[in-house]
């Protein structure tokens, strides 16, 4: 899940690690398993399109920005992004990328961050996960099952959604604005 979200950022990375590899014999867990991703970047991008290249890739519009500097205007250059999907903070607060992203991160952990000068960006939990369900694990499990058993379909629930909805006050449903 994470390489899918570092996929997003293919474009401008020149290296990529793991976050928190997993300490197992060889041969137990494949080479770079672990948590979260690090993103070392080609060359400083603005956050805008680290931003933007999140909201093409999770087909959403809408994410929570916690930076360091909220001057109207100012510019932030992204070296290093770090990402893990879901609650994904822990994993990624001692890293030293310039922005973490993550599915979602308490206020304290945010306010944290940007005191050590770090961006966050929040893309909200279910859309840290759900589309890669689609995208990369259905796939990738059909073409596994199709070669070991003939006729394997690899659904993916149709009822499963995220708990919440982002309502704007001004057109509220149920109000008939």
């Amino acid at each position: 899940m994470n390489d899918w979200l570092a996929d997003m950022l293919v474009p401008y990375t020149a290296d990529r690690s793991t976050v928190q590899p997993i300490d197992a014999p060889p041969g137990v867990v494949g080479e770079g398993s672990g948590y979260g991703r690090l993103v070392e970047l080609t060359s400083p991008i603005l956050l805008t399109e680290i931003i933007k290249l999140f909201a093409m890739g999770l087909d959403r519009q809408h994410f929570m920005v916690a930076r360091p500097n909220h001057s109207a205007g100012e510019m932030d250059l992204v070296k290093s992004v770090a990402v893990c999907a879901g609650s994904g903070y822990d994993v990624l607060k001692n890293t030293s990328a310039d922005v973490l992203v993550t599915g979602e991160v308490s206020h304290h952990n945010a306010l944290k961050a940007t005191m050590e000068g770090k961006c966050v960006i929040t893309v909200f939990h279910s859309n840290s996960e759900r589309l890669f369900l689609r995208q990369r694990l259905q796939p990738n499990l059909a073409k596994l099952l199709q070669s070991e058993v003939s006729g394997a379909e690899v659904l993916v629930s149709e009822e499963d959604e995220d708990p919440f909805e982002i309502w704007d006050v001004e057109h509220m449903p149920g109000t008939g604005n």
